[in-house]
């Protein structure tokens, strides 16, 4: 099969302002994987940050305009069409889903075609549709800060040596499409109960048919469920200062956050009060592709849903609307395809 030379990508040109632009093919290294990109899903505040100009890490001087075509995509799976000499398993049209790559080819997914070293991807049950798979990156990142949540648990002396939640009552706080993917991996770590907390009605009930039960912040029935479940694992999915302020008055311990905090939450006595610990979200010593294969494994046998979160799926010319529809809160994720 003769492959096409030239592709297409999203480039955001300016705040609020994208084209789509013409871009060579990339042709795969030895040990790399050509991929046509079939569904690419929106990572909600790295999306919104670089669509409206400002940088999700707060660096000085970012986003810098125009964009690298493709960017700030990193959500995606495709069908392999190509390999490299060196590539063994992976064969061309598998479906698979990718992360992030060390090598560089980083947030690039909002593109036609994209390659990646074979090591870096995970193959996907052909029953599993493109849109579904491509959340397998945020899946991947939910697992991971439920293994450092496990991590911390075991460190306490009450956690099982072996791993798993089993014993501690697991509460998130922020229901968007990260939260609810943790609270199926809390569920799936072997959390005692699994509790999820969020401001929308709309977020708890896509969260409830996995949470032992959902709670708006105000609710008065949150700390009557609560009260018997002294060893709490509180994991922090949103980044708003009021949520953080939310998840240290229910901890008993630490606070583990995954959210990127927005604005400013004050440490204060209270909490100091309380011994409560804030533990950020890393990959310090943890590769990320056996977590992603993890993800797709899970995926691919039916334990985790990742169609839930998806809201819509449009074409790429109607990105601009997709976008609108996050920053109001209506959508979940948006899965972005070609036409």
């Amino acid at each position: 099969m003769s492959l096409p030379t030239k592709g297409r990508a999203v480039q955001i040109v300016e705040p609020g302002r994208f084209e789509i632009v013409e871009i060579p093919v990339p042709e795969p290294a030895p040990d790399e994987v050509l991929i046509e990109v079939e569904a690419c899903s929106t990572c909600t505040n790295w999306e919104l940050c670089m669509w409206e100009g400002r940088d999700i890490f707060a660096r000085p001087g970012h986003p810098r305009y125009p964009l690298n075509p493709g960017a700030p995509g990193h959500e995606a799976a495709g069908h392999v069409v190509a390999r490299g000499a060196e590539v063994r398993e992976v064969c061309e049209g598998d479906l698979v889903a990718v992360k992030p790559s060390l090598r560089g080819h980083e947030n690039d997914t909002h593109a036609t075609h994209i390659v990646r070293p074979e090591s870096e991807v995970a193959m996907v049950g052909s029953h599993v549709s493109a849109e579904e798979a491509a959340v397998l990156e945020m899946a991947m990142c939910a697992l991971r800060s439920v293994e450092l949540a496990e991590e911390h648990w075991r460190t306490t002396g009450v956690g099982r040596e072996d791993g798993g939640l089993e014993g501690a009552a697991c509460v998130i706080v922020g229901l968007g499409p990260a939260g609810i993917l943790h609270v199926q991996a809390a569920r799936l770590a072997g959390a005692t109960a699994v509790v999820g907390i969020d401001t929308l009605e709309s977020r708890r009930l896509q969260a409830k048919p996995f949470a032992d039960a959902v709670f708006a912040p105000e609710d008065e029935a949150l700390g009557g469920f609560l009260a018997p479940h002294d060893r709490r694992i509180v994991i922090e999915c949103s980044g708003n200062a009021a949520a953080m302020a939310l998840a240290v008055a229910l901890a008993r311990g630490a606070v583990h956050v995954f959210g990127v905090p927005e604005g400013r939450w004050v440490y204060d006595q209270s909490a100091w009060s309380s011994g409560a610990a804030i533990l950020p979200y890393h990959w310090r010593g943890r590769p990320q592709a056996p977590l992603l294969k993890r993800a797709a494994q899970l995926l691919s046998e039916g334990k985790l849903d990742t169609a839930c979160l998806i809201s819509a799926v449009l074409p790429y010319e109607r990105y601009a609307e997709g976008l609108e529809k996050l920053k109001r809160r209506e959508a979940l994720k948006i899965i972005f395809r070609w036409e």
